[in-house]
């Protein structure tokens, strides 16, 4: 697991841009790596200020742990899809714990096995989730980041869609403890066949 480094994002996104740079896309996605990279230099910052650790490890997504007060972000992403989960988790942290805020007392964070067998908590978990990207992205508006809705609302939609599948228990998604770790392709074909898009 390592902290963000601007200076290594950089470094990053560089390589990458030499190795493409033959590619007409390359120069248009080396500027967005670098806008991104600042969203996520202050998105980091204001983890900090509110002591939350923020780690990238070796994971899919990513994930709060309200317990470490920690956030793990992917490390294998490109920068603007760590941002937009790195929102979206500071927005699981401002919901709050169940202690202080008992309208998702039944999703993530409840003790009980017996309620995690229920579809009562599954809607919670999935309320819970609209919550936390709506909080993301009131968070990247304070922070005054350039973030486009219309590309932040793409991803936002991609990610609610597995936690449809998996609270309406389509067959492939699911498990008790399920996470946005989803092969978007076949996500797609699933929602597909249970809701056709119009």
């Amino acid at each position: 697991m390592s902290s963000f480094d601007p200076e290594l994002w950089g470094q990053r996104s560089w390589a990458k841009y030499q190795k493409s740079k033959n590619d007409p896309k390359a120069e248009a996605q080396w500027d967005d790596d670098r806008r991104a990279i600042a969203w996520l230099g202050k998105t980091v910052a204001w983890c900090a200020e509110h002591d939350l650790q923020v780690v990238f490890c070796r994971r899919v997504g990513g994930v709060y742990l309200m317990e470490d007060k920690m956030i793990r972000i992917s490390d294998r992403l490109m920068p603007r899809l760590q941002a937009y989960f790195l929102l979206h988790e500071c927005g699981h942290f401002l919901v709050g714990a169940r202690e202080k805020y008992e309208r998702f007392g039944m999703g993530w964070h409840t003790d009980s096995e017996e309620v995690k067998k229920t579809f009562h908590h599954r809607c919670d978990v999935v309320e819970e989730e609209f919550e936390a990207w709506y909080r993301g992205w009131k968070l990247a508006n304070r922070l005054e980041l350039d973030v486009e809705k219309a590309d932040f609302d793409r991803h936002r939609i991609r990610m609610l869609k597995g936690y449809f599948c998996w609270a309406l228990k389509v067959k492939g998604y699911g498990g008790r403890d399920m996470a946005p770790d989803i092969d978007c392709e076949k996500f797609d074909k699933i929602v597909e066949t249970v809701s056709p898009e119009q």
